[in-house]
């Protein structure tokens, strides 16, 4: 008889120590990942994530960031009790993204065991033009005056069977532009062909130019561009002012006395931290 008590009083006591919380803070986040299922481009969603702490401590969350500017978290409470809980509202825009996409928001908290936790978004964002470059900008290497610079970007129509593209020039005139139809002889696909012309100056070089189509969603296209020109051969400075002007004169006048005498010579001279030839 005792000892079937002793062993109930055991068995009791195991059961109270794992129901009682852990002595310290513990952070817990539900869910850990969230779907937005299918959007399209440029549309915006919320949703909630729960974090809760199971510890016995002060839990507190020190910081929380997403790793794109596209996601969102914003918090409502940064310090909970053993046993409270708050919410996490994340809000996530799909900008040009297309096909699947997924962002991590990331939680840094005072847990001594689990002190970054992570969890995630995704969606599955539809284009209904997708183009290449996705930052839709075309940036040149700095290149020597005298070579012209080629690039292109990319159009596809994932909607409509024939994709149509235009272009009026750009804004500045710097760059010289050009459009390509039935790409690879697919006709939802076309090309913007980007040249700096080989006489373009030396410089920075910045341009945009606007591409039509005629797609409804996206009926007008913006292209930025860039580039860097070098001549081959430079002079930094361009100038030397001598302030030694009676110096550089009696030399001068020296060497033609001297010429008249020994004929063909050179004279050199120290002028403060310079070495002048004659």
């Amino acid at each position: 008889m005792r000892e079937t008590t002793a062993r109930f009083l055991a068995a009791a006591a195991l059961v109270g120590l794992t129901a009682l919380p852990a002595a310290g803070q513990v952070i817990v986040i539900e869910p850990r990942a969230y779907d937005f299922g299918n959007m399209k481009q440029q549309e915006s969603r919320t949703t909630f994530f729960e974090i809760r702490n199971d510890g016995g401590g002060l839990l507190v969350i020190e910081d929380i960031k997403a790793d794109c500017g596209c996601t969102v978290p914003t918090l409502t409470q940064s310090e909970l009790t053993p046993g409270g809980s708050t919410q996490v509202e994340v809000r996530f825009d799909s900008k040009k993204f297309h096909g699947h996409v997924m962002k991590t928001v990331r939680i840094q908290s005072n847990d001594p065991v689990n002190p970054v936790l992570e969890f995630a978004v995704t969606a599955d964002v539809h284009a209904a033009l997708i183009v290449e470059p996705a930052n839709q900008r075309v940036g040149f290497t700095r290149e020597i005056v005298g070579n012209a610079q080629t690039g292109r970007v990319t159009f596809e129509a994932t909607d409509i069977p024939e994709l149509e593209i235009s272009v009026e020039g750009t804004r500045k005139g710097l760059f010289e532009v050009k459009t390509i139809g039935s790409l690879d002889g697919q006709p939802n696909r076309a090309a913007l062909e980007v040249v700096l012309p080989a006489d373009a100056p030396p410089g920075r070089h910045r341009d945009n130019v606007r591409v039509r189509t005629n797609v409804p969603e996206n009926e007008t296209v913006d292209i930025e561009m860039s580039a860097w020109r070098i001549q081959s051969l430079t002079a930094s400075p361009e100038e030397v002012n001598f302030r030694f002007k009676t110096i550089l004169t009696s030399m001068a006048l020296l060497k033609r006395r001297l010429r008249r005498k020994s004929g063909t010579f050179s004279l050199t001279a120290t002028v403060g931290a310079f070495v002048v030839c004659l």
